[in-house]
C-alpha cells in the first residue's frame, strides 16, 4: 500500500492504490441549491485516461418537488 501525495495544483491528493473508492463533491456555496457541479473531468497525469463524472439522475417526482 502506498501513501497519498498532496498535489497543490489540484487542491487535492493523488493516491496510488489498488482498490476502488468513492469521490464526493459538496457545494457549500450560498447558492448550492441553484448551481450544479457537473460535469467534472478526472484525468490521469501523463496519460490518455479521462473520465467524465455527472450527477445522479432523479427518477422520482412528488407533485411539484423531486424526491
Amino acid at each position: 500500500m502506498r501513501k497519498c501525495k498532496k498535489v497543490p495544483q489540484w487542491n487535492g491528493y493523488y493516491c496510488d492504490r489498488y482498490f476502488l473508492g468513492q469521490l464526493v463533491f459538496e457545494n457549500r456555496d450560498k447558492n448550492a441549491d441553484d448551481v450544479a457541479l457537473q460535469p467534472i473531468w478526472v484525468q490521469k497525469t501523463n496519460s490518455a485516461v479521462s473520465n467524465k463524472l455527472n450527477a445522479f439522475m432523479d427518477h422520482c417526482w412528488e407533485g411539484f418537488y423531486t424526491c
